[in-house]
This record gives structure tokens, sequence and C-alpha cells, in this order.
């Protein structure tokens, strides 16, 4: 019987995720698994084991969870939200959030990066879009790093701006979007910016489009 959960520290409405050992986490597949699982609210270890194996095939044991925890925890993406007080018991059980209830990813295109599939997926795109507007050969691909870089540097910016202004709006509209779906809802906001702002990647449009 529970008489109580004693919540101490409340989460943030927002966050956007920058760091590379906070991306790191966040992109981590059983690490994004947990932080799903979080979407809940605060929780007992024993609590997001059972829900995070109902997601998966190979179910994981408590204390694997509760390393996953602590990693996300070290990257500040899980905070300890409080306490649960139970009847007849001699101790409280820790309850566990997400330290946000909204998280956006931002793109860190370090060197790492462009060994990812992802980058290589991204470049791919990127030069058949190139080709298919221009009729000509594709863009080098130094010339399309320097391109991304320089609109996710540029947007970054602007997306600080706009989630501080609209946070509210944001948390409703995001509110049941699943970590791939804000992901992408990221992603397609830094390439809006290169049609709201041209001018701003002029010198690379220019070695892009010839």
């Amino acid at each position: 019987m529970s008489l109580g959960d004693y919540i101490t520290v409340e989460q943030k409405p927002l966050m956007l995720i920058e760091g590379k050992k906070q991306l790191k986490a966040y992109n981590d597949p059983k690490l994004a698994i947990l932080l799903e699982t979080l979407r809940k609210g605060p929780m007992t270890v024993r609590e997001i084991t059972y829900e995070y194996n109902r997601r998966i095939p190979k179910p994981k044991s408590e204390i694997t969870i509760y390393n996953y925890i602590k990693t996300l925890e070290d990257a500040d993406l899980v905070i300890l939200a409080g306490q649960r007080i139970s009847y007849g018991s001699t101790s409280a059980t820790q309850l566990f959030s997400r330290k946000a209830q909204l998280m956006f990813p931002m793109v860190l295109m370090t060197d790492k990066y462009w060994e990812t599939e992802e980058s290589k997926e991204l470049l791919d795109a990127s030069r058949s879009l190139v080709s298919f507007h221009t009729g000509e050969d594709s863009p080098s691909s130094s010339d399309l790093k320097a391109l991304l870089q320089n609109i996710y540097s540029v947007s970054s910016l602007k997306l600080k701006e706009f989630v501080t202004s609209y946070g509210d709006s944001l948390k409703t509209i995001l509110a049941d979007s699943s970590q791939e779906e804000v992901r992408e809802t990221v992603n397609l906001f830094s390439l809006v910016m290169i049609l709201l702002e041209p001018e701003k990647y002029a010198n690379e449009l220019k070695k892009c489009f010839p």
C-alpha cells in the first residue's frame, strides 16, 4: 500500500540537448527506450523495468535498468525526482523522471559525426537533391559539409530563440510525439532556415549551385 509520492525536484517543461555527452546518451537506442518510458512521469526502478521490458523482445534485469538510469542521470537527462513512501516500509523508494518533459536534440556536426551512418545518409540525400535541381554533377562532399554545417549552426541559434518564445505551444503540440518525431521536427526546422534566410548561406550555395 502506497502512502504517497513526494516529488522534491520538478522536471522542466522542455530543454535543448547540445553537449556531446548528452547527445551520445540521448541517441543510444537502449537509453532512448528508457527516456520514452519515463514520459509517463516519475517512476521507481521496478516500474521502469516493467514498462521498459514491455517495449523490447528480451527483458532486462532491474540492475541493468538501474545502470541505464545512472548513465542518463550522469548525462543530466534523468533526475532523482523524489521518493515513494509505502505502508509498513522502513525506507523510501527512489523515484526517477526525465529532466524535461520535452527534449530537443541538436545536431552536433563534429568530425566524428561525419563518420556516422546518419551523416552519410544526409550527404547522399543532399547530393541527390542538388543534382536533381541543377542537372549537373553533384557537389563535392566537402562543399556539402560546409553548407550543412552553416545551416545547422545558424538554425541552432534560431531554434533556441524559437523554443524560448514558443515553449508552451511546442509542449502542447509535441506532447505525444515520439523521440524520433521530435528529432525529425528539429531537422526540418533546421533545413527550413535556408529557405527563410538564403543570404546567410550565399558562399556555400554558390559552390554547391555553380
